[in-house]
């Protein structure tokens, strides 16, 4: 991998940091994502925010290994999509004290930083919700690129974030046989059980984003495997965690939520894996745990109702058709 070390700042906050790149990363069907500027343009751009000593970045920093001047930092792109490059960094001070963090950058100004500024205030919102099933956000900011060729009109200012770097995940993949996937170094590929166990998971993880008050919840045709990560424990059940959120559906009801579960599924080269866990009890216990036994039951059984009057009601649907009877309908 290419990389770069910065030089030495006479700034004692700042005395190195190095930046490490990677091929650019592929769409779902294959293709690479292009990008608009160089890495290390955001670099150099990066390092002058630190020595400016800024009120997000750096106090980012600092909750990880405290107001003590940083030493040297790591900066290695892991992640990258249409709109946004992340990098997996590791910050340490002159004590020697280390934070891991994520730095996550927008790939260009205007809708590329739109796109991710709604999308750290929707994995801000998420936070309580979620809990321990959505990345943790830290501030955000601005970053000014200028141009390498000194051309004014050329410059651009980008939107970034921070978040604390979430230990064992590794981005979740899905093959051509349908079954998840943990893309680390060592790729795995979990068992029908345990893709099974995965989707449960996410379907759980999925009720408790939605919010009845506001009618909103996640829009799962924007979501791709990637935008999720996921562990691959020795010992143990998988975890899955909500890495990236660029969209909320808004005025959706309840059970129109639940069709939006039921109807969803991850489209790529390999064409499209369905959200729905095999077994429908397994469904149902998501929306349980999630909402609890009695509002999900409900919802549950006023989708199903919904399926009658819909034109589509009288097609045969043995998913349906074993919902409602463990429901007793």
């Amino acid at each position: 991998m290419p990389e770069r070390n910065s030089r030495a700042s006479k700034n004692p906050d700042v005395l190195k940091t190095k930046w490490i790149d990677r091929e650019a990363g592929l769409d779902p069907r294959g293709k690479p994502w292009k990008r608009f500027y160089q890495i290390d343009t955001l670099g150099n751009a990066f390092e002058r925010i630190l020595r400016s000593k800024d009120r997000a970045f750096g106090p980012s920093l600092q909750e990880l290994i405290g107001k003590v001047p940083f030493k040297s930092g790591i900066f290695e792109l892991v992640r990258e999509n249409k709109y946004q490059l992340v990098f997996q960094g590791q910050v340490t001070n002159i004590n020697r004290k280390q934070g891991s963090f994520g730095l996550v950058a927008a790939k260009n100004e205007s809708a590329f930083t739109t796109v991710l500024e709604a999308q750290y205030n929707h994995l801000k919102a998420l936070q309580s919700r979620l809990e321990k099933q959505v990345v943790q956000i830290m501030r955000c900011g601005m970053v000014f690129l200028p141009d390498r060729r000194r051309r004014k009109e050329l410059d651009r200012e980008i939107f970034a974030y921070m978040i604390r770097w979430p230990r064992a995940f590794e981005p979740m993949g899905v093959n051509k046989n349908g079954q998840f996937e943990h893309r680390s170094e060592r790729p795995y590929t979990f068992s029908r059980r345990d893709t099974n166990y995965l989707k449960t998971c996410l379907v759980e993880l999925a009720a408790k984003a939605y919010d009845a008050k506001h009618k909103e919840g996640l829009d799962l045709r924007e979501l791709y495997p990637e935008d999720f990560a996921v562990t691959h424990p020795p010992k143990g059940t998988p975890r899955v965690l909500l890495f990236q959120c660029r969209r909320i559906r808004m005025h959706i009801t309840p059970q129109d939520y639940i069709k939006h579960l039921m109807r969803s599924s991850f489209t790529g080269r390999f064409g499209e894996t369905s959200w729905r866990p095999e077994n429908p009890g397994d469904f149902m216990k998501a929306l349980q745990k999630a909402w609890g036994k009695d509002v999900a039951n409900t919802r549950l059984a006023t989708y199903l109702e919904s399926l009658k009057r819909s034109p589509r009601g009288n097609k045969e649907d043995p998913y349906a058709d074993a919902l409602r009877e463990m429901l007793g309908e």
